[in-house]
């Protein structure tokens, strides 16, 4: 199972603190008409149960520099409280950081189950992924 957390912008410009977006979610920093949500842990975990997987892979980056490695403390502490959060769940789980976003589409169009992530590019890998015959879990 991939899941695909958009890190970067999105949670660094919103004004939520990261307990909230793991707790409850959040709304995410994505223009003025947007209505994207951070996925809180719950609902994560919710969509990881829904399947008989032991293995997670979580795929996520940033597409601004500016928002990526130290720079981005709240994607940081988000990404390792819901790879934690998994863990203590008994879930084997992947950290997939280094690929540049031609791989990591191409890394999670290709999983059997996909949970997406924030944005337009979580939506297409959802879309490819559907066509070649895996599961989007919602």
């Amino acid at each position: 199972m991939v899941i695909h957390l958009r890190l970067g912008d999105v949670i660094e410009k919103s004004t939520a603190p990261v307990t909230q977006m793991l707790s409850i979610g959040a709304k995410a920093a994505h223009g003025p008409h947007s209505n994207f949500e951070i996925k809180s842990f719950p609902d994560i975990h919710a969509k990881a149960r829904k399947v008989n997987v032991s293995l997670i892979s979580l795929v996520a980056g940033s597409h601004f520099s500016e928002y990526a490695g130290a720079r981005a403390k709240k994607s940081h502490a988000y990404f390792a409280c819901i790879a934690e959060l998994l863990r203590m769940e008994n879930f084997s789980v992947l950290p997939v950081l280094h690929l540049d976003p031609d791989q990591s589409f191409c890394y999670a169009v290709h999983a059997r189950y996909i949970v997406l992530g924030v944005g337009g590019f979580s939506r297409l890998i959802g879309r490819v992924a559907t066509n070649l015959g895996n599961s989007v879990v919602s």
